[in-house]
């Protein structure tokens, strides 16, 4: 590969990490798409951030349950588990992450094993799912994995960050003009992806179009419209 090649692999690879960090700054939402580390300053990533990082990089993803303990007399489960994350236009394989959980775990201890059997799969599929998603997308250096965290996904409503309403809800007034479901955020996230369309992209239309700077900022009406504007967009062979 000669000099000239190698700069341009250098840009683009730079190109890729603003935009995602553009993403993580302006789409994720802390407390919910990911948590702060107690007495750190690092941040860990939850399944729904990594779900919306597959719909930005146009990824889908399926498990293989790599080993199951199942020992009914003293109810002990354990599982470990392999996700999968493949180009959706391609099938190409991307990334493989292993996560792995059992009913020992001390957040576990106070529960009778037999009602957290279901609860252990998903966290091994939810650890296998993130460690996938963090090393497809690069994105170790911005989040972390913390297998001993409390699980910031399952924390109650009024624990999460009061700065963040959630969609359709405007935080103000209950006459104010209701915000975009999170059906309509996510399907804008899809289109994003499956037309290769960058956050920055979006969001210099959506400053000219609407005067707002973040998907988050539409009114329903306005995703509507914008859902059908994206779908006129031709979709991009990879």
């Amino acid at each position: 590969m000669d000099e000239r090649s190698e700069n341009i692999l250098v840009e683009q690879a730079k190109k890729q990490k603003r935009e995602l960090e553009r993403f993580v700054q302006d789409v994720l939402v802390k407390d919910t798409d990911y948590g702060l580390i107690p007495k750190t300053n690092k941040r860990c990533l939850q399944k729904s951030g990594a779900e919306k990082l597959c719909a930005l990089y146009g990824y889908g993803t399926r498990f293989d349950i790599i080993s199951r303990e199942v020992l009914s007399d003293g109810g002990y489960f354990a599982y470990e588990i392999k996700s999968i994350l493949f180009d959706s236009m391609t099938g190409q394989t991307v990334a493989e992450g292993v996560g792995a959980c059992n009913s020992k775990e001390k957040k576990y201890l106070k529960s009778t094993p037999f009602d957290v059997a279901n609860t252990v799969l998903k966290m091994a599929k939810k650890r296998a799912f993130v460690d996938a998603v963090l090393t497809a997308t690069a994105s170790s250096d911005i989040f972390t994995q913390d297998l001993t965290d409390e699980d910031s996904e399952n924390k109650p409503a009024d624990s999460q960050n009061n700065n963040n309403p959630p969609s359709g809800e405007s935080g103000e007034n209950e006459e104010s003009i209701p915000l975009l479901s999170p059906k309509q955020l996510d399907f804008i996230y899809s289109l994003m992806s499956q037309r290769r369309i960058s956050v920055e992209q979006i969001r210099k239309d959506l400053k000219k179009r609407y005067g707002i700077n973040d998907c988050k900022e539409l009114t329903r009406e306005q995703a509507s419209e914008y859902i059908k504007l994206l779908k006129e967009i031709p979709v991009k062979a990879s």
